[in-house]
């Protein structure tokens, strides 16, 4: 007789990682060139110290020249951060260098831009 033994798998939680559905967050205040407050805050698992990256997609659409397939929008990267501040449904980010994206401040940032984590 063969023994089955139930294997269960870690959830998001467990492994330290936000719900699903935190991001893409979205900017609701523009404080300065250096800082922005998101949507996102300790219910959605943000914390500290956590990389962000600031963008918008445009809404002209981009095709192939060729088969004149739709391909997708442009991405308009606005610069990336560290989170500074969490509050329970929001946070602070403070625009930063990092090695991945070199910007000292966010570019052109507005309300409702996008935010994800790096």
């Amino acid at each position: 007789m063969r023994l089955h033994t139930l294997k269960t798998m870690a959830t998001d939680k467990d492994l330290g990682l936000p719900p699903k559905g935190t991001y893409p967050a979205k900017v609701i205040e523009v404080i300065d060139d250096f800082k922005v407050v998101i949507n996102r805050g300790e219910l959605n698992r943000i914390r500290i110290d956590a990389s962000h990256l600031v963008y918008s997609i445009t809404n002209k659409p981009i095709y192939d020249p060729i088969t004149r397939d739709f391909i997708g929008h442009r991405i308009l990267y606005k610069g990336s951060g560290m989170v500074i501040s969490v509050e329970e449904n929001t946070s602070i980010i403070q625009a930063c260098n990092n090695s991945r994206y070199n910007c000292e401040k966010f570019i052109n940032v507005c309300v409702g831009d996008l935010v994800i984590c790096i």
